[in-house]
């Protein structure tokens, strides 16, 4: 490809270009229209320096493919992906309308709830991610694109997964890959960019929170270099001697983010989530507004809704509430009786199905088989629950009343391992997302939340 396609040129017979949305290093982005279902979209190239040699290609398309699988309301979605004629290849994804978080941080620097806000709905989409085994390495302002609803309110939709990582796999320039990205970089992830796990996204979701409450980054530097070396080995300074309005708690959680050892920063996105909990804002729409679910059509602003029993949750409680505990509902038809369950100091038993539940999750998350080790170490009985069973947990939480938050705390952003396998030879295990009771995949290394049931 010498040149991208311009406007009025049809790509694969169905998208019809209508002009160039943006560009960089990497790629350059269209607006189009898809011919058959006049539903607008953003088609992704891969620059022609950038794109060079099968191995490339096939790697570009494979982490698309990889991205195509996260379902959630905070993720991009992926339409297609495809090659054109002379093998270029491209991603087809939802039209968004707004603008991202780098162009938003130009105005001023946010308030702090409206960026624990933005930052804490991102870590949905990484927690997501990190389930099925894809680590970003890419995060920084603007790469989360805070896209408008129908209504014009808010959310934050993370751009990017997996074109990422053909950073790490092809010869790029130094100054292709720029400065602005090596700021958001993990100490190890400048050691070794092959050589990380997600812990390297929540360092960058701490270095983004950073900037956007304070307008600058910790390791800010004239220079790559200069930037590593800061990063490598200099401490930040607090973020509250820049802005002494940030709450001492939130500056606590950005801190940690930026521990250099991997091991002191929090275990997950899910953990992150939790703790920027108290500090995002439930109330205004920019910080905290979800979509209702939609049939699709055209235009821009176009974003995945949740289901409607967490779109409800979130009109009538607040998403303060989802993570301080994961209630989706009062009042249903349907709710289970009053007498069904039973808790005590360290059980939630179930009359109805006869199971008895941990009533905390493990402290910590794990991988597939040290969950499984764990549940059988509690003794007496406990096992990882089948995917059915972790299902029917859902119901503990649309109860009349529901259980006290306190008592049986299970945040939204939580995906917690079953005991089966996925097919075989796919190296995965079936989790369960409680904030819609979905069932997915997530490579057995990957780390998720453990509850235990007998």
């Amino acid at each position: 490809m010498t040149a991208p396609p311009s406007a009025g040129d049809v790509i694969r017979q169905k998208y019809v270009v209508e002009g160039l949305l943006g560009q960089g290093g990497m790629a350059v982005v269209l607006s189009a229209m898809h011919l058959h279902l006049q539903q607008r979209v953003a088609i992704k190239l891969l620059r022609p320096e950038t794109a060079q040699g099968p191995e490339v290609i096939e790697r570009f398309l494979r982490e698309a493919r990889a991205a195509s699988r996260l379902a959630g309301a905070n993720v991009a979605r992926v339409i297609d992906v495809d090659t054109l004629e002379d093998g270029t290849p491209f991603i087809v994804m939802e039209h968004l309308d707004g603008c991202d978080l780098a162009q938003r941080l130009r105005e001023r620097p946010l308030a702090p709830s409206e960026a624990a806000g933005y930052v804490r709905q991102a870590c949905l989409a990484i927690a997501e991610a990190h389930g099925l085994g894809i680590v970003h390495r890419d995060l920084k302002p603007a790469n989360l694109f805070l896209a408008r609803r129908r209504g014009g309110e808010a959310i934050v939709k993370v751009l990017d997964f997996g074109i990422s990582k053909v950073l790490e796999d092809t010869r790029i320039t130094q100054e292709m890959v720029g400065m602005g990205s090596a700021e958001y970089m993990s100490p190890e992830q400048m050691r070794s960019a092959g050589d990380v796990d997600g812990r390297t996204d929540l360092w960058s979701l701490g270095v983004t929170l950073y900037e956007l409450t304070t307008g600058t980054t910790p390791f800010h530097a004239e220079g790559v270099g200069r930037v590593c070396a800061a990063v490598m080995t200099r401490d930040p300074v607090p973020p509250r001697r820049l802005r002494p309005d940030l709450p001492a708690g939130l500056e606590t959680v950005i801190l940690r983010c930026l521990e250099k050892d991997p091991a002191r920063r929090f275990a997950s996105a899910q953990d992150l989530a939790a703790a920027l909990a108290p500090f995002a804002d439930p109330a205004g729409p920019a910080a905290l507004a979800l979509p209702a679910p939609h049939a699709g059509g055209a235009g821009g602003g176009r974003a995945r809704g949740l289901t409607p029993l967490v779109g409800g949750l979130v009109a009538s409680l607040g998403l303060l509430v989802v993570i301080a505990a994961f209630i989706v509902g009062r009042g249903r038809p349907g709710a289970s009786p009053p007498d069904r369950y039973r808790l005590d100091a360290d059980t939630l038993s179930d009359a109805q199905t006869g199971l008895t539940w941990q009533r905390r999750p493990a402290a910590h998350t794990m991988d597939w088989s040290a969950a499984r080790a764990h549940c059988a170490g509690v003794g007496a009985g406990f096992r990882l629950p089948e995917v059915d069973e972790l299902q029917g947990l859902l119901a503990v939480t649309t109860r009349e009343p529901p259980l006290d938050p306190g008592a049986f705390s299970t945040a939204a952003v939580d995906v917690f391992w079953s005991g089966a396998r996925a097919p075989e030879g796919s190296g995965a295990a079936w989790v369960v997302r409680f904030s819609d009771g979905r069932r997915a995949t997530s490579v057995v290394s990957a780390k998720n939340r453990v509850r235990c049931v007998r």
